[in-house]
């Protein structure tokens, strides 16, 4: 059995890079060996589960302090005899992890791109033309994310859901809509961490628009995060408390989908959106920034806005959604290549053919 470290660039929580990770993790284990290696190691619930089925984890020194950091992770590597590490990120910047993993003498480095924005932009392009020298196997969620992440060939890989999880369900809309108290209402749902890319300011100013035109229409937010209580407080400034629902984390994320008439992402840059496929496996309208990959669009759902248009704008083509007919479009979706299934068999393969 190969053994592979997986080198974890940003903190494990309630998100699409995270999910990813812990599904390879799930269905490759039987076949690889893994362990894990991160600076953002806390106690939470995949960290706690990973301890509980006793996948080895080791905690890097804080990414900030870049030489301790890539020391460490030569260290690891080094001394872990691995046929391959697997860098998860979202640019060029996993040379950090990968050129300490290189010169630990580690045969394979697979780096999986899941972006197309960084935080350090100058710093992505210096660095990439050196990370693609060293990487052997180039993964992409999309053709953006490889353009942005790579030089050469890569490998996309689309990423993948439980399409029948999400499939549209009459009676899941029925059930969840009451346990909402908004039957008769017009649902617009988001799904996302609160955070700088997925512009939820942005979201309300959109959502006020609507409601100025539809004082039935009611906005469901899931997830959580940094930004989370200034959006709070924006909803409670702009007079929209009654008619917009914070969440928070849930299980239920494909049942609360059906209860939802649209699906609205305005997100400032996106890789392959996971949420936007699973909007979509549900048979929901979906207004989508145009910065988004248009490898998501498998239904004639998918609709485009710019974010140089107005709140009033996608306003108005969210409106003009209210009462689409919902389908099942399961067969579209895996033909379409975003089988859960399949993708994995790919990485999982792509893993077990490390050196």
């Amino acid at each position: 059995m190969k053994r592979v470290l997986i080198l974890a660039t940003t903190p494990f929580m309630h998100d699409g890079l995270t999910k990813i990770i812990m599904d390879v993790y799930d269905y490759s284990k039987e076949r690889v060996s893994f362990e894990f290696a991160s600076s953002f190691y806390e106690e939470n619930e995949y960290w706690s589960r990973l301890k509980l089925e006793h996948a080895p984890v080791h905690v890097l020194p804080r990414k900030r302090k870049v030489l301790e950091y890539m020391r460490g992770i030569y260290k690891i590597v080094r001394k872990g005899g691995y046929n391959g590490v697997y860098i998860h990120g979202n640019s060029a910047m996993m040379f950090l992890e990968a050129f300490p993993a290189r010169l630990a003498g580690v045969k394979s480095i697979i780096t999986h791109c899941h972006n197309t924005k960084s935080d350090f932009p100058l710093v992505h392009y210096i660095v990439k033309p050196f990370f693609n020298k060293i990487v052997t196997d180039k993964i992409a969620c999309s053709e953006l994310a490889g353009a942005w992440a790579y030089s050469g060939d890569y490998q996309v890989v689309l990423n993948g859901i439980d399409i029948a999880k999400y499939r549209f369900d009459q009676q899941a809309r029925e059930e969840y809509r009451r346990k909402l108290g908004w039957e008769k209402n017009f649902i617009i749902g988001h799904v996302g961490r609160f955070n700088k890319q997925k512009n939820h300011s942005f979201l309300i100013d959109i959502f006020r628009e609507i409601y100025r035109k539809d004082t039935a229409a009611r906005l469901l937010l899931i997830g959580e995060g940094e930004l989370m209580e200034a959006v709070v407080q924006k909803v409670k400034a702009l007079g929209l408390s009654d008619a917009v629902r914070f969440l928070g984390i849930t299980d239920c994320v494909d049942k609360y989908m059906q209860a939802m008439d649209l699906f609205l992402l305005p997100s400032l840059f996106e890789g392959l959106c996971i949420v936007g496929i699973e909007a979509q496996a549900s048979g929901l309208p979906l207004v989508i920034t145009d910065t988004t990959s248009k490898q998501i669009q498998v239904t004639d759902q998918v609709h485009w806005m710019s974010l140089n248009s107005p709140p009033l704008s996608w306003g108005q083509k969210a409106l003009s959604l209210k009462g689409c007919v919902r389908q099942d479009t399961s067969r579209a979706l895996a033909e379409a290549g975003f089988d859960k299934s399949a993708t994995l068999e790919i990485i999982c393969k792509i893993l077990c053919n490390t050196a």
